[in-house]
């Protein structure tokens, strides 16, 4: 195990943070997006996803247990995932495959270039706003966490004038442990946060963010940035810690998924 105690290179004081939740709330907001359940009705909140550009083909990730609720085959149909045209109109995107691998609780819809090109205010990941190698992160950059996903009490539905009111909740912590055994970094839930607000919070649920992508703080000479280093895969609500499976396991689900000859 290696425990919050490790010796991070990034130093930043309470202060500093109330300063960049802002900027990084905005910069993360660009590739998240809220996955819905279109099949029955009435649409369904299922959770959060994060976009990435992945050798040159765009995606949405999740857990598949966000998702597990829509029949597999079904999905390219009944999975939602609405976004904001250049003309502000809404649209939802166009899937054009669908993966995921149950094992380790992963789900990927392809999306069309057709969807991406009409895209505005959104952006995917690229891979030089990821982080393959969390372990490096954790023992020699630094140990504060960011999360950014849609909280299912944060999103609001009225059926009847067809609309939706969402609002995202960025949160700001630190490495618990990383369990080097089976790879999985807990992160803090139990912490006051730091919302865009520049407030302290206490988020009083995590539900409806898993599939989030997790953010490590790295110090460049140009100034602050941010990268993914990992998927909020599930809230552990009675020890007070979330936990976040690898990027790695994303890339390499990717690539098992949609590269493959197999």
């Amino acid at each position: 195990m290696i425990n919050e105690n490790s010796e991070g290179g990034n130093i930043i004081n309470p202060e500093k943070f109330m300063e960049i939740m802002p900027e990084f709330k905005a910069w993360s907001g660009l590739a998240l997006v809220k996955i819905f359940d279109d099949s029955g009705s009435k649409i369904k909140p299922l959770g959060s996803g994060g976009l990435v550009n992945y050798k040159g083909r765009y995606f949405v990730v999740t857990n598949e247990h966000v998702v597990r609720s829509v029949p597999k085959g079904n999905r390219a149909i009944y999975i939602n995932i609405p976004y904001a045209d250049k003309d502000a109109i809404d649209r939802k995107m166009i899937v054009i495959n669908d993966a995921e691998n149950k094992d380790n609780d992963l789900a990927a819809f392809e999306i069309s270039e057709e969807t991406v090109n009409k895209m505005n205010e959104k952006s995917f990941l690229s891979e030089e706003n990821y982080d393959l190698d969390i372990e490096d992160y954790i023992n020699d950059i630094s140990n504060v966490i960011f999360v950014h996903g849609y909280a299912v009490y944060d999103t609001q539905i009225d059926h009847m004038e067809k609309t939706i009111d969402m609002v995202t909740t960025p949160y700001q912590t630190t490495v618990a442990e990383y369990d080097q055994y089976a790879e999985i970094l807990n992160i803090h839930s139990n912490q006051e946060g730091i919302s865009e607000y520049g407030e302290e919070i206490e988020v009083s649920t995590f539900s409806g963010m898993s599939g989030s992508l997790v953010f490590g703080l790295y110090m460049e000479p140009g100034g602050i940035d941010y990268k993914a280093i990992g998927i909020l895969s599930e809230w552990e609500k009675s020890e007070s810690k979330l936990l976040v499976f690898p990027f790695k396991d994303i890339t390499n689900f990717l690539d098992e998924s949609f590269f493959s000859d197999n």
